[in-house]
């Protein structure tokens, strides 16, 4: 590990630069015929007085469970401003499926959950009393399905400590992930030994730095970039999302990378996870310029 002098920030290198495979975060094989754990095969119950997630039931969430524990890519954020508890999720799930399922129905059972010894208690006030089939309605697949939808916007507005968040299209400013945030919520898993946050204020090292990123099985590396990164890429079409005017120069999306981050012909490319649902993994080629424009840094977890 080194401390560049200028920033006082650490970084970790390991390995060489190149393009090479795409290295995704070990995942642990779930059997199809009982995509649920065991141990989270119990009856619903509603403590805390909450009254439920109108619109959410059970059996409802329960499925959708299985299908995240199958394929962790499939994980939506919708239309929503949620990358980072997103890349966050979709993280866990890969790494510990059995603790993402024992999380996921603690909360809609009873309103809240905990990574690890990290408190997960969302304001019951805010969202949980959104009918998320409503949204549905009235905003389609902006809105994520129910599982989704759920542990999402909690991740969220659990760490809100001003804005409550809503579960709704228009949230923007409530639905920012500090890099503090991610950090806290890969450690609390307690699946690395190490968790460090490199992110910067424009982030001075830049492509240096984002050259030395090594995602590996037991590495994981979420980015945090302004999306117009994405809007400047070969493959801009294939994220929906665009940044509204209040975020066009601020650092708010995260992306879970996949590669190294290597130069290629028409600028920087490297493999990541975006958004999430039907096509989850792209391709990123961006110009160098671009990518340094829009690039902050990363959280780094081995």
């Amino acid at each position: 590990m080194a401390v560049d002098s200028s920033t006082g920030i650490s970084r970790t290198r390991s390995g060489s630069a190149g393009s090479g495979p795409r290295s995704p975060l070990r995942s642990v094989p779930v059997d199809a015929g009982n995509p649920v754990p065991d141990a989270v095969r119990r009856p619903g119950v509603r403590a805390r007085g909450i009254g439920g997630w109108t619109g959410l039931g059970r059996a409802q969430v329960q499925t959708r469970l299985g299908e995240l524990l199958a394929d962790p890519d499939s994980l939506s954020q919708g239309g929503l401003n949620l990358s980072g508890p997103a890349a966050f999720a979709r993280t866990w799930i890969r790494r510990d499926p059995a603790a993402f399922a024992e999380f996921t129905l603690a909360l809609h059972d009873t309103g809240r959950a905990a990574i690890g010894d990290h408190d997960v208690d969302p304001d019951p006030d805010a969202f949980p009393v959104t009918d998320h089939a409503a949204l549905r309605r009235q905003f389609g697949r902006a809105v994520p399905p129910s599982t989704d939808w759920m542990v999402l916007s909690a991740l969220r507005d659990a760490e809100n400590a001003v804005f409550d968040y809503r579960g709704d299209p228009a949230d923007d400013i409530s639905a920012l992930t500090t890099p503090g945030a991610m950090t806290e919520w890969l450690e609390a898993t307690g699946c690395w030994l190490q968790v460090q946050d490199e992110v910067g204020p424009r982030f001075e090292l830049r492509l240096d730095h984002a050259r030395s990123l090594a995602p590996s099985p037991d590495t994981a590396v979420l980015v945090l970039v302004n999306a117009g990164l994405l809007l400047g890429a070969g493959s801009a079409r294939a994220f929906a999302q665009v940044p509204t005017d209040s975020l066009a120069m601020y650092p708010y999306h995260w992306l879970a990378l996949d590669s190294r981050i290597v130069d290629g012909p028409g600028g920087v490319r490297f493999d990541a996870w975006s958004f999430g649902a039907a096509s989850p993994y792209r391709t990123v080629t961006v110009p160098t310029a671009t990518f340094e424009q829009h690039y902050y840094g990363a959280v780094i977890a081995h």
